[in-house]
């Protein structure tokens, strides 16, 4: 059931380099069954340097001359908004309501991207 929802069993969050082209996150980002529509940028100890989200991909698109080719990091978010594994999960639906965000990296103590938490993980959206 979606409240017992664990950290731990998290998809898989798609990761990234900040050097890859736009091209490669769009085709992590493309449609296709069931979360996540984002992906984390890290470094390589895997350190949260950013986080790109398929609503970042549709503002950008709609900017006059947005090269699909450019590097990630340009386009990332550097300040999101992030979740701890040990967050309750009222707590992690409250930021994500609060902030009227879909997605938010899951972070733990040292700083690295350990999953990602989707709305529809905690607000019992379909699958």
């Amino acid at each position: 059931p979606r409240g017992a929802y664990t950290w731990p069993r998290a998809p898989p969050t798609p990761r990234w380099a900040p050097k890859p082209p736009r091209r490669g996150v769009m085709a992590t980002l493309r449609p296709r069954r069931g979360p996540p529509a984002a992906a984390a940028v890290v470094d390589g100890q895997n350190h949260l340097l950013g986080f790109f989200t398929d609503g970042d991909l549709r503002r950008l698109l709609e900017q006059p001359g947005f090269d699909i080719d450019q590097p990630i990091s340009q386009a990332m978010q550097t300040s999101c908004k992030r979740v701890t594994p040990q967050m309750r999960v009222a707590e992690a639906a409250e930021l994500l309501r609060r902030y009227r965000i879909d997605q938010a990296p899951v972070v733990d103590e040292a700083g690295q991207v350990v999953g990602l938490l989707d709305v529809q993980d905690v607000l019992g959206g379909p699958p």
